[in-house]
């Protein structure tokens, strides 16, 4: 690797005028000063074009480009196929970066001989008070079969962070275009042999707003039975309990609940879109009965607890 090399910072913007001119500040701000940031308008209809090239005039460093509204994964490929660095660093138009993310994921890339490094993020509603974090400072490292058993579990990353370019090109970028497409990624990485870092300190901040995507109500889960379905081959080849990844997101799934923790109704529909995975998952004379939602409830349940290997 060379010294000092140069790191393409990708930042998809759709209708962020909101929050970007702070989001680019932040990368501005940056002790490692060998940076460039591609700012990739998702066809915004606000005044995000403007905010951009505002920053372009400011500081060379700072490139734009526009497309066509197509969702965030095309939006990332187009800034990752305009990249320029050796690496590739992540980084929403909604959130920050502390002054030395960039300085302290490089090196800890290169002194752990990893291929992503991604910090913990402080979460905030808006402004940079009252933010959330836990006690978990531990550094973590993902590899092989225990890192993606851990990621079928649950996503481990936030989308701040930074890895090689050729890692990237190799994956091919984001090639799920609906949500969760960062968690498919991160998993095609792990089945492609990289390895994943995970720093336990806090180096960006997350803003939770009413539109942020972390704020969505059904949080992804939809997605991730689809996703978790789609990589079966895969981890059936790597020897994981593929059955017990799948029923466990299931079961996340048919008792989604919502802010105020109750389960969400219609269970029978969640129900019917297992099915539509599996058609022999949830017997069919149960999703024409005329039951409640407590029994339908209860027994989905029974049903996930004891399924095996319909799939």
């Amino acid at each position: 690797m060379i010294q000092n090399p140069l790191i393409s910072v990708v930042i998809p913007a759709y209708n962020a005028e909101q929050f970007l001119d702070e989001t680019l500040e932040s990368v501005l701000s940056q002790t490692y000063e060998n940076w460039e940031c591609i700012i990739v308008n998702d066809g915004s209809t606000d005044n995000t074009e403007s905010i951009a090239k505002k920053w372009c005039e400011k500081d060379e460093r700072f490139r734009y480009f526009y497309k066509e509204n197509s969702g965030v994964s095309d939006t990332r490929n187009l800034g990752i196929k305009e990249a320029r660095g050796e690496f590739i660093a992540f980084l929403d138009a909604d959130d920050l970066y502390m002054p030395n993310f960039l300085e302290v994921c490089l090196e800890n890339l290169v002194e752990k001989d990893v291929d992503l490094v991604a910090p913990k993020m402080l979460e905030f509603w808006n402004v940079q008070n009252g933010v959330i974090e836990d006690e978990d400072k531990k550094d973590y490292l993902y590899s092989g079969k225990e890192g993606i058993a851990l990621f079928l579990h649950s996503n481990r990353l936030t989308m701040a962070l930074l890895c090689k370019k050729s890692v990237m090109d190799e994956v091919g970028g984001f090639t799920w275009h609906k949500k969760a497409e960062d968690l498919h990624c991160w998993l095609k990485v792990l089945f492609a042999g990289y390895k994943i870092y995970r720093l336990g300190e806090y180096y960006a901040y997350r803003r939770i707003h009413q539109n942020s995507w972390s704020n969505s109500e059904l949080n992804c889960t939809q997605e991730i039975v689809e996703i978790i379905h789609n990589f079966k081959q895969k981890i059936v080849q790597k020897n994981i309990n593929f059955h017990y990844f799948f029923n466990l997101w299931v079961r996340r799934y048919i008792l989604l609940k919502d802010r105020q923790g109750k389960i969400l109704p219609n269970i029978k529909k969640r129900m019917e879109f297992i099915n539509s995975i599996d058609s022999k998952y949830f017997p069919k004379i149960l999703l024409k009965l005329p039951l409640g939602e407590k029994l339908t409830k209860l027994l989905a349940i029974q049903i996930i607890k004891f399924k095996k290997f319909s799939i």
